[in-house]
């Protein structure tokens, strides 16, 4: 571990081995073994008494908490710039915290208004704003009214059309499409026919409701979609995972020229190159919103796609790297372009992995796809098929995936990566042509050897 690395930590130790914290926090950006480790040390009787946490704790986290603490009834909202008030439902979410069942039979709720709550005594009089918080929590905490999601962006659809955004064009390129020519619409209405809002609709005898809002959609969808007669694999795939059917095309048609057998960073490296001549196709494979959660204004300025798409890869293609290459977060953090000094907790490369990897794992594991629907059997490759969990878990080699996996529960990412050069003599040598269940067993049966 690198000098000051335990400073990017959450919770403060000596020398790694004896905490010294005395509460920790809990919040979006704990890594998924911070989480685990700060619950763990919540729940033990001679761990931390102090939990202090955001609003992610409120989903439904069992904890045995005696006490919980609500610091406010309002939260800020970074889409309207300003404070909002929490629903009935959020606030007492986050009071179910205190007593849980097989823990403490009871619970207290201690809730500090957002706003003064003045009285005068003279006049006996209480501020009106007491009133509001006696409405929300005279409230049953089976208050949520459930609503189907897909209800308001088929409304969106119906009303704006092919301007209904981002989430409204994942749908239309996520419905099924028939293989009869006679029926390609098929699958789609009945799938929109099924779900809880077209129930609702029935329910309230609103058939109008669902026709005209399936027409709409089909129209747009028929309008729109870049589709070839007869429906073809492109089509079928496109539909499962979302994806623009030209893009797989020009995906196939890149995959049939490659004419060598790859390592896991070639790979990283063909995918870099393909999006870095077609850079438009950065923000039809990752969302928008994730990567200015990332690179914030400065990638917000820019309109044009292509634009976008290269500046997208500049920042994230090279941070992609050092993870794979098993870097830790403060050196991937200060590669980045932080001072060492500023680093603190490493948000930049913490939002990274969180956010970004599962998307870009997405977007790596799109060869794969295509060359198993297509039957390019001649690309077949162990490090092909695990480049996507490669990406999404850290490694650049299908066999230190392995690896990992089989030590899952006593190493982390760096730990593997470090580790596998004494394990490494010990692996039998790669065959030619075999799959990633091959590697994993030969892995597997490695470690087993050199841990006996």
């Amino acid at each position: 571990m690198p000098v000051g690395a335990n400073t990017v930590l959450y919770l403060a130790s000596l020398d790694g081995l004896k905490l010294t914290s005395s509460c920790l926090s809990h919040h979006g950006l704990l890594l998924p073994a911070e989480r685990h480790l700060h619950e763990s040390l919540f729940r033990r009787a001679d761990g931390v008494q102090a939990l202090v946490a955001t609003s992610t704790l409120a989903q439904g986290m069992n904890l045995p908490s005696h006490v919980v603490i609500i610091a406010g009834d309002s939260r800020f909202d970074p889409s309207a710039n300003q404070m909002e008030q929490m629903q009935a439902h959020e606030l007492l979410n986050a009071a179910g915290r205190a007593g849980r069942a097989g823990e403490s039979a009871y619970g207290f709720v201690l809730v500090i208004p957002s706003k003064v709550v003045s009285f005068d005594d003279s006049k006996g009089e209480i501020h009106g704003y007491w009133a509001q918080l006696q409405a929300i929590f005279s409230q049953s905490d089976q208050c949520l009214a459930v609503e189907d999601p897909l209800q308001a962006v088929l409304d969106r659809i119906h009303v704006y059309g092919m301007e209904a955004g981002d989430d409204a064009d994942y749908l239309l390129r996520r419905l099924p499409i028939g293989v009869d020519d006679a029926d390609l619409d098929g699958p789609a209405r009945t799938l929109l026919s099924r779900t809880m809002g077209a129930f609702l609709r029935r329910k309230a005898n609103d058939q109008d409701w669902l026709a005209s809002r399936t027409d709409k959609v089909l129209a747009i969808r028929s309008a729109s979609a870049e589709r070839i007669n007869p429906v073809d694999w492109a089509d079928t795939l496109a539909a499962s995972i979302g994806v623009e059917p030209t893009l797989l095309r020009e995906l196939k048609a890149r995959l049939i020229e490659v004419a060598c057998e790859r390592s896991v960073p070639a790979w990283v490296n063909w995918v870099y190159e393909w999006l870095l001549a077609s850079p438009q196709h950065v923000s039809a494979l990752i969302r928008r919103e994730t990567v200015e959660g990332l690179l914030g204004k400065d990638y917000r300025a820019i309109e044009e796609f292509t634009d976008q798409g290269l500046h997208a890869l500049a920042a994230l293609w090279p941070m992609l790297r050092l993870w794979m290459d098993g870097k830790t977060l403060l050196e991937m953090e200060v590669a980045s372009g932080v001072a060492l000094a500023k680093a603190g907790h490493c948000e930049k490369s913490r939002e990274f992995v969180l956010r970004l990897v599962p998307e870009l794992a997405y977007v790596l594991s799109l060869p794969e796809l295509v060359r198993r629907t297509c039957g390019l059997d001649s690309l077949a490759s162990a490090e092909l098929e695990a480049l996507g969990a490669c990406a999404r878990e850290g490694f650049n080699t299908p066999e230190k995936l392995a690896f990992q996996r089989v030590r899952r529960a006593t190493h982390s990412r760096v730990g593997a990566h470090r580790d596998w050069r004494d394990i490494e003599f010990w692996i039998d040598p790669a065959v030619p042509g075999e799959s990633w269940s091959d590697v994993y067993k030969r892995v597997k049966a490695g470690v087993e050897f050199y841990d006996n």
